[in-house]
């Protein structure tokens, strides 16, 4: 299997957020991009053309922030190891980090059904995230917290870049980022888990 290169893990939950968000919202144009019009219109038009609504943007323009150790959930991963080889452990950092959705239409038929999905989301509140296609011997579900979802539509955006609707909202992982050194290729990955009194759960890897 080819190496990927990567600096850091966030780069892998930004590669797999769009994967994740396209089994709840059924819309064909996505970009990994902020929303304003220099950035991710630009990139919209090179990917689609002229005509790319109705289209969804997701970024990540927050630095991600650690959680709170007496977060039950971040004890449960406070003893999570992963071994890169050559008998070197790497400890994990356990992190939040939040995605802005960023929906634009030009009809409100659209903006309805985005509506409706968001809300189906919140009642299905789980991403999957499977690292297996890139030889990591990872895949987890990690429960999403919400934003509320809200309209942003502004009359001079509406003058500038002409008539369309725009509804937003951010979600939040709690997610274990490899604590990296520096950039590494990884071809076997073993993840060990421990409980609060240190004794092994499962050790799974290849």
């Amino acid at each position: 299997m080819a190496n990927i290169r990567v600096n850091s893990v966030l780069e892998l939950y930004d590669l797999f957020i769009i994967d994740n968000l396209k089994k709840k919202h059924n819309f064909e144009r996505f970009i990994y991009a902020p929303p304003e019009r220099d950035t991710g219109f630009r990139r919209a038009i090179e990917t689609y053309g002229d005509k790319f609504f109705p289209i969804i943007f997701v970024f990540r323009d927050e630095p991600p922030y650690p959680a709170d150790y007496n977060y039950s959930p971040a004890k449960y991963l406070e003893r999570y190891l992963f071994e890169t080889g050559n008998n070197k452990y790497v400890n994990v950092l356990n992190l939040f980090i939040k995605y802005n959705i960023n929906f634009y239409s030009k009809n409100m038929y659209d903006m309805n059904k985005f509506a409706l999905e968001f809300y189906k989301f919140q009642k299905d509140r789980y991403v999957e995230y499977d690292f297996t296609s890139l030889g990591l011997d990872f895949k987890q579900k990690f429960e999403v917290i919400f934003d509320n979802l809200s309209s942003m539509n502004t009359i001079s955006e509406m003058f500038e870049i002409g008539l369309f609707f725009r509804y937003t909202y951010s979600i939040t992982l709690f997610v274990p980022v490899f604590d990296l050194s520096s950039s590494v290729e990884v071809e076997s990955i073993y993840v060990t888990l421990y409980d609060q009194d240190n004794n092994k759960i499962e050790e799974v890897g290849r």
